[in-house]
């Protein structure tokens, strides 16, 4: 699975996913990093990359107009309040332990899910 980090995501946990061997992106080594929303999104569609945010209002709003619309994308995944900010580990331990629990498989393509502290249910 490819994945894509909005601004509200801890920069330096790319570097450290893309070491694991995790192809990730983030918004602000792509040129979006000033971005609206939609053109992120629309990026991902684009680069068929999951974006992971802590923007929860504003992309749960663009789940629902894309479900609306019919069109396909690969999802939206929610990082946890509960996962610091500060702690870049935390967020590759997270996403480390998703990805190991789906093998490759999208579970929300078309959707959205929530990233728990490595662990937890998501």
């Amino acid at each position: 699975m490819r994945l894509l980090f909005d601004n509200h995501v801890h920069h330096a946990a790319c570097g450290e996913l893309q070491r694991h061997g995790v192809d990730v992106e983030h918004v602000g080594d792509v040129g979006l990093e000033d971005a609206d929303d939609v053109e992120v999104l629309e990026y991902a569609v684009r680069e068929e990359r999951i974006v992971v945010t802590r923007n929860y209002g504003d992309f749960t709003r663009l789940v629902e107009v894309m479900n609306r619309e019919g069109r396909s994308f690969p999802g939206v995944l929610f990082l946890a309040p509960s996962i610091s900010n500060d702690d870049p580990g935390a967020h590759v331990r997270t996403i480390l332990s998703w990805l190991d629990r789906h093998g490759g498989r999208n579970p929300i393509e078309n959707g959205a899910g929530w990233l728990e502290p490595a662990g937890r249910e998501d």
